[in-house]
């Protein structure tokens, strides 16, 4: 009997006239057949030339996204698909990284345009996670100022982001995303170095960027800086700050537990004429919850104690949209 048959990878996006291999993995039992059948949803699009569980993907002309399933020639009720997008500029497609690599790249006058807010061209890296993970973003150029998209996903919204010396940190759930690297001066061109590199909760300090529906323990300092909160008593506090970007005029709720400290959580909407934050605060051991809308969809969290003077604690924060 087949257990089941599933393709290779999920998702694939290749230029016009540019050829992809995808293999079908069949899982059987008792000596049945792994042959598949390889048909194209829209041959217009995406021909397939098949050999064996393997299948040679072309595209034909701009256009998707376009289903190819391999189905069991032994049991055709289990099969597995791709959807692939066919693009027409070749210097758009997303140049595959894995979690840990460090890449060398240079902006040209023919690297992609579309991607950037400032008119000028882009690199597109694409990166795939099985689980959520937190990832940390280093981009860096001596010949100009560089920025990114570190997410832009059919399923994610864009962050524009110029990195910090010790890079962007993104706790992120299981999905493929592509990020688009560019000139923050879209006169200025040249080499760059970009990588994405996993991290524990427990390394960052820097601004940490998310998604809603993304819960995360955190067991850290509260030593992100000098931080003053707008709620009394006014001072100098230690705090941890997450950047999160939803869908405008929706709401984020955030939960905050700490034995260690009574937290103090502030949410500031950036789309507001003023940054009058909605806030909440509790003693340690309780939940702090605070729900704030965001008219543009991006908001900043300050996780920080109530109490001045106290900069160490444990804490776990969920956020949900």
């Amino acid at each position: 009997m087949v257990r089941s048959v599933t393709v290779s990878r999920s998702d694939l996006e290749i230029p016009v006239g540019a050829e992809s291999i995808t293999t079908a993995i069949v899982d059987v039992v008792g000596g049945a057949s792994q042959a598949v059948n390889w048909i194209s949803g829209d041959s217009t699009i995406v021909s397939v030339s098949a050999s064996g569980t393997s299948v040679t993907i072309r595209g034909l002309k701009a256009g998707g996204p376009v289903r190819v399933t391999a189905t069991s020639a032994f049991d055709q009720s289990k099969s597995g698909f791709v959807t692939v997008r066919v693009i027409e500029d070749v210097s758009c497609a997303a140049r595959e990284i894995a979690i840990g690599a460090s890449v060398t790249g240079t902006l040209t006058a023919s690297s992609c345009a579309g991607l950037s807010p400032f008119g000028g061209v882009a690199d597109n890296y694409r990166f795939i996670l099985s689980e959520q993970k937190t990832l940390q973003f280093t981009y860096s150029s001596a010949d100009f100022p560089p920025a990114l998209f570190p997410v832009n996903s059919k399923d994610q919204v864009r962050w524009f982001v110029r990195p910090t010396t010790h890079g962007l940190f993104a706790v992120l759930p299981a999905g493929t995303f592509n990020s688009a690297v560019f000139s923050n001066s879209p006169t200025k061109l040249g080499s760059y170095v970009f990588g994405i590199a996993e991290r524990l909760p427990s390394d960052l300090c820097p601004v940490i960027v998310t998604v809603p529906n993304v819960s995360m323990s955190m067991s850290t300092y509260l030593s992100c800086g000098d931080y003053i909160a707008t709620a009394e008593p006014k001072g100098t506090r230690y705090a941890q700050t997450f950047y999160v970007q939803g869908l405008a005029g929706s709401m984020l709720n955030v939960h905050v537990t700490s034995l260690e400290f009574s937290p103090l959580v502030e949410i500031f909407d950036l789309g507001a004429d003023e940054l009058a934050p909605c806030s909440a605060s509790g003693d340690a051991g309780t939940a702090v919850s605070v729900s704030c809308k965001v008219r543009d969809g991006l908001g900043i969290i300050n996780v920080t104690a109530r109490e001045i003077g106290s900069h160490v604690g444990a804490f776990t924060i969920t956020i949900d949209p």
